[in-house]
């Protein structure tokens, strides 16, 4: 096992957000604070899905133990070494790792039926997905940073092109115009996190061809589908628009027509 095939997802570690045992407790308190250490301990009462480089598969799992892995490394709260490294250099002032569920005020509210009905889920916790998940930030940062993202502006060239280099490419279900890369997407040039979870749905985006970066995020509506990613949808009608060349192809849900 390596980091890298942490960050690529192709470790094969079962991801802990779909074992009952945690969704069990997340359902019967959305509130919780959780530790890094029960996360892991959860995730490995699963078997390994492969074994590992040989295919792909997302899992949350991989990244927290990348999070303990750079606490331990650093010496130092993945925040405070996320401030140094990144926002601080980027100007990323509206941006921070929180430990806690407050969302400051003005915020756009999440609603979901996870549990089985339709609630507001703004402020549950997200101790659940540690150094990944417990962000705040706002569009405008966003779109700075899915530009640093997209064009490696914080790595050397090499890096850059391994983070985003297709080494994933026919490993399970990806192929060369979708791929995951390392912690990131790429579909059809564009470089792209979609993330999904308590209600929230985005897409960050860049396409380095036309420097142009795209962010979108939306919330579940009272008849609105949890499996449905609305901001990919959205993001794929506004990338076409703005890129018809390279039109983005982000999967908007399981099992087409949605």
């Amino acid at each position: 096992m390596t980091l890298g095939m942490l960050a690529r997802s192709v470790s094969g570690y079962s991801d802990y957000v779909t074992t009952p045992r945690f969704e069990r407790a997340f359902d019967a308190n959305p509130f919780r604070s959780w530790r890094p250490s029960e996360i892991i301990r959860i995730a490995f009462t699963r078997p390994p899905l492969f074994a590992p480089g040989t295919s792909w598969a997302f899992s949350d799992t991989n990244f927290v133990l990348l999070g303990e892995v750079l606490r331990r490394v650093g010496g130092m709260r993945v925040e405070r070494l996320l401030r140094r490294q990144i926002l601080s250099r980027l100007g990323l002032r509206e941006t921070e790792m929180r430990s806690d569920s407050n969302v400051p005020a003005p915020v756009m509210h999440a609603y979901t039926e996870e549990r089985g009905r339709y609630e507001d889920s703004t402020h549950w916790s997200s101790s659940w997905d540690p150094y990944t998940g417990n962000m705040i930030s706002t569009l405008g940062d966003l779109g700075r940073w899915a530009r640093a993202l997209g064009s490696g502006s914080l790595l050397s060239p090499q890096s850059h092109a391994l983070q985003i280099g297709p080494q994933n490419v026919g490993l399970g279900v990806l192929t060369a115009s979708m791929y995951y890369a390392m912690g990131i997407g790429v579909t059809n040039g564009w470089v792209v996190a979609n993330p999904q979870l308590t209600g929230y749905n985005g897409a960050v985006s860049y396409l380095p061809s036309k420097r142009t970066a795209v962010v979108v995020f939306t919330t579940q509506g009272p008849k609105g589908r949890p499996s449905v990613a609305y901001a990919s949808a959205i993001f794929n009608r506004l990338g076409a628009l703005l890129a018809p060349e390279q039109p983005p192809t982000l999967q908007v849900c399981p099992r087409p027509p949605c």
